[in-house]
């Protein structure tokens, strides 16, 4: 049972009410319907996941979330949340949904929903974000690098990749060039909105 699974029962094992149950569905389903809005471009569809209360920054009323959901129409066709492995929590008529990960050309991320039911009963999202579970996995990530890096028998010059969101891939092409060593690694990255036609870019 991944932790999607809305068959009443709660993170602790203990039972959970057929209300929350049916809530954790409903809240499920809005997110769906929002992957659905964002595949067929449609900005009415992902303008009524957000609720009254939205809270989005420089996009905080309705006519600037618009503004910005309709010039992000033609990327939002290729975005996608995942939803199989969310942890959905309710608690009344709020509910919160993590390890959400989303699927992007853009690039990719783990996200948290706060989601609240509105007067008519429809689920719709008050704010969200990255995940604090990234920022926990990179802590850890660091903690593991520091104790590395006290290692008495670990070389001097060593590489080490930096740790969070985004962070490089392996390190490449080490060469010694023009009386300077030079050492690469590859990064995934847009230039001008396009991928470059050979993949990712090479990073110094």
């Amino acid at each position: 049972m991944t932790q999607a699974d809305t068959s009443g029962v709660r993170g602790d094992g203990s039972p959970e009410s057929p209300g929350a149950s049916s809530a954790r569905a409903d809240v499920l389903a809005a997110l769906r319907r929002y992957n659905e809005a964002m595949r067929g471009s449609d900005v009415d569809g992902q303008l009524g996941f957000f609720a009254a209360t939205w809270s989005g920054g420089k996009q905080a009323s309705r006519a600037a979330l618009r503004k910005s959901l309709e010039a992000q129409a033609g990327e939002s066709r290729q975005k996608q949340f995942a939803l199989d492995d969310a942890d959905v929590r309710v608690d009344g008529d709020t509910a919160l949904v993590d390890n959400v990960p989303l699927n992007s050309p853009a690039g990719n991320g783990t996200f948290q929903f706060r989601m609240v039911r509105e007067a008519d009963g429809v689920w719709r999202c008050e704010s969200f974000g990255l995940s604090p579970s990234i920022n926990a996995a990179a802590a850890q990530a660091r903690g593991l690098r520091e104790r590395v890096l006290r290692d008495p028998h670990r070389p001097g010059y060593h590489f080490v990749n930096p740790e969070g969101v985004a962070m490089p891939f392996d390190p490449n092409g080490a060469i010694h060039w023009n009386g300077r060593y030079h050492l690469f690694y590859l990064s995934g990255c847009r230039v001008r909105r396009q991928r470059r036609p050979l993949g990712p870019c090479v990073e110094r």
